[in-house]
């Protein structure tokens, strides 16, 4: 049971990792436009034209919660880290380090 759930939280990070990827790139696009580009987005199924300023301010809010939601993904991983670490200890008869 203990590496089922520890299986989870690589998976999950290698999708925000990703994520990242993706949003970074698109920063990058934005930054090479002017500010009378015109721009749309998806919302739904149909396209929403946005200006720069509110879609650079869309992608640096997912950015924002990408590199959160990492933080504690990573922070998941340290734990079940320690805990599997833990519970080895404890079959093998060893007191935890």
């Amino acid at each position: 049971m203990l590496t089922c759930v520890c299986n989870r939280p690589p998976q999950t990070r290698t999708q925000l990792v990703a994520q990242l990827n993706e949003n970074e790139g698109v920063k990058a696009e934005l930054q090479l436009l002017d500010a009378s580009a015109e721009l749309y987005r998806t919302l739904g199924p149909s396209l929403v034209r946005t200006d720069a300023v509110d879609a650079k301010a869309l992608v640096d809010g997912r950015i924002d919660r990408i590199k959160k939601d990492l933080r504690k993904v990573e922070e998941q991983v340290e734990s079940l880290g320690k805990r599997r670490l833990e519970v080895r200890a404890e079959l093998m008869g060893k007191p935890a380090a």
